[in-house]
């Protein structure tokens, strides 16, 4: 595993994130998570799959985060230098390192644009008066034989 950053003598957290590059592009996220087998897979609490490109020659690429250091190495051991064929018979070795970047992505939820906006609404404001006035009174007995005949 190469290490894309300065010595070890610094003194950084643990690195936690792994970038696997050099996967065939014609390698999908199902297959990647196959090749890793759910022993491997139940370490990767993270994992950001890009699909690679013919038409650009983009080889694939997998972020995996970790919450463990052991976990990181034994998936490191597995996958690095390991060959895939893709579909053409071609062979390619992909390569795995420690992310530049450590920290992981978040992932922005769209702001809901009718949040907080129900107390407008002419059908609950019509339900609320409604709720609110007392009930009708209830009919005399005479009426009620008088309305039935």
């Amino acid at each position: 595993m190469r290490d894309a950053g300065s010595s070890s003598a610094d003194k950084a957290p643990s690195r936690l994130k792994l970038v696997v590059r050099g996967l065939p592009w014609t390698l999908s996220v199902d297959a990647f998570r196959e090749v890793l087998g759910q022993s491997l897979l139940a370490e990767v609490f993270y994992l950001d799959y890009v699909q690679g490109k013919q038409s650009i020659s983009r080889h694939s690429v997998a972020h995996m985060g970790f919450s463990n250091t052991e976990g990181l190495q034994d998936v490191a051991k597995f996958l690095d230098g390991k060959v895939f064929i893709d579909n053409k018979g071609r062979e390619q070795s992909c390569s795995v390192e420690y992310a530049p970047f450590q920290l992981l992505r978040s992932v922005q939820k769209p702001r809901d644009e009718l949040s907080n906006t129900f107390e407008q609404d002419p059908e609950y404001v019509a339900f609320c008066e409604s709720c609110n006035k007392p009930p009708p009174p209830p009919m005399s007995a005479e009426k009620w034989l008088e309305e039935r005949e």
